[in-house]
């Protein structure tokens, strides 16, 4: 029997196959759902939680050999990100929550602005890790459950977290909750409807087996509208990377197949000085998109 939509409980539409980037290579079927427009992978309700422990690549302890590449060009790109955000929100308070914060490279950027910046993420790692920067600010644990006091912050950001909940909205529904009137909602998630989806194919480097929903420059708007928020802005983000992160990249991912296995190979044969070079990628298959809660 095959899965419900996660959103509106729908089971028919039109099919993709899916190849996951991960050792294992799933391979699965997403389903754009005839009933709301929504991709999601077939498998969705299966448990993920042991994706997400210390060994996790995008904040767990197997990554800290690669971290200082990793930080740098993560801060670099959520420094553009939270310009882009004050730019089409306009004047707004200080006050910031990031949820899914990772190792709190975006709380890094925010405090460089002048926020005051608090977090939210589920691996004890990470919290950990994020707090010798941050201490007393971070909080372990999923925003649904958090209990957080109402209409609280001024700023809610969520980078690369909406594609891994498997219920949405409960998810955006609590942010609304937790930001103050007029508040703002910054949300990334990779983007079905880009080029890279149209020209990789079942290979796609955002098809990964946590990634359970995917969304797009379309159906996300959609749905916060629908949530209590009024879109203000909707881009196509862009990412700074050093090569050393491209190497690190290519090497975690089976990404481009054999290209890709090439690829990796001739960037760690550059010389140190060239690998910390950094550049802008305009494929990385994201959109961004800015709402704000209504007065």
């Amino acid at each position: 029997m095959k899965a419900v939509c996660p959103l509106c409980g729908e089971n028919r539409g039109k099919t993709y196959p899916v190849v996951t980037q991960d050792t294992e290579k799933r391979r699965l079927e997403a389903r754009l759902c005839a009933g709301c427009g929504l991709v999601y992978l077939e498998d969705w309700p299966a448990d993920r939680t042991k994706v997400y422990d210390v060994g996790y690549a995008a904040w767990g302890a197997a990554g800290q050999e690669h971290e200082s590449e990793i930080a740098a060009s993560k801060r670099v790109t959520f420094a553009d990100q939270l310009r882009v955000l004050r730019r089409v929100a306009g004047k707004t308070g200080r006050k910031l929550l990031d949820v899914g914060t990772g190792m709190g490279y975006l709380l890094d950027e925010a405090a460089r602005l002048g926020y005051d910046v608090h977090g939210l993420d589920i691996s004890e790692y990470a919290v950990a890790k994020a707090s010798e920067r941050h201490p007393g600010k971070i909080r372990r644990g999923r925003l649904e459950e958090a209990g957080l006091p109402a209409n609280e912050y001024d700023v809610v950001t969520m980078t690369d977290l909406i594609e891994h909940v498997s219920d949405p909205t409960t998810l955006v529904k609590e942010a609304v909750r937790v930001l103050k009137p007029g508040g703002v909602l910054m949300i990334l998630t990779p983007d079905f409807l880009g080029v890279s989806r149209r020209l990789l194919g079942p290979q796609w480097f955002q098809y990964k087996w946590e990634h359970v929903i995917y969304w797009s420059r379309e159906s996300l708007p959609r749905f916060l509208e629908r949530n209590g928020l009024k879109v203000v802005a909707v881009r196509h983000n862009r990412k700074t990377f050093r090569l050393s992160y491209y190497e690190y990249y290519f090497r975690r991912y089976s990404l481009l197949g054999p290209i890709g296995t090439v690829v990796g190979r001739v960037l760690s044969w550059l010389p140190e000085s060239v690998k910390k070079l950094s550049f802008p990628n305009p494929v990385t298959g994201e959109v961004l998109v800015v709402a704000r809660k209504k007065q």
